[in-house]
């Protein structure tokens, strides 16, 4: 079941309101978080239906889905060279199965995970291009 009030399900304005869709897997929808506090932050959204939770998800689509994870945290190391990645998955907020995927950086000494929506972090589209066009080749690269 798709809902129209979700962004990960409908794509639309609502979607990007806070995102940049980079790429689809099988699986999850890859999506830079607009507001770049964290440079680098992306979504990894499931794709194929409206699941809140991961045991919602059989044991493939799981692995599946897990390994998209791991694969853009892969893809932001190797552009940015975080200190640390944190991994968010909040299930109460859309109630749609996605996580956020955070690069922390030296010197970053805050514990925010999710976005700011702050208009000084907010990119426009062609610095979104810019910076999905990185995290493609990359994942080209590690595939």
């Amino acid at each position: 079941m798709k809902l129209d009030d979700c962004p990960y399900c409908s794509r639309g304005a609502k979607l990007a309101e806070f995102g940049y869709l980079i790429y689809k897997t099988a699986t999850s929808l890859i999506i830079l978080n607009k507001d770049q506090y964290h440079r680098g932050q992306c979504i990894v959204a499931y794709r194929n239906d409206h699941i809140a939770n991961m045991i919602d998800l059989d044991e493939k689509e799981r692995s599946l889905f897990i390994k998209d994870v791991v694969d853009v945290a892969k893809c932001i190391q190797k552009i940015y060279h975080p200190a640390k990645i944190n991994y968010c998955a909040i299930e109460d907020q859309i109630g749609h199965l996605h996580f956020h995927i955070v690069p922390k950086y030296e010197g970053q000494d805050d514990n925010e995970c999710l976005m700011n929506h702050s208009s000084r972090n907010m990119i426009d589209e062609v610095e979104c291009e810019t910076i999905a066009n990185k995290i493609r080749q990359a994942y080209e690269n590690i595939k």
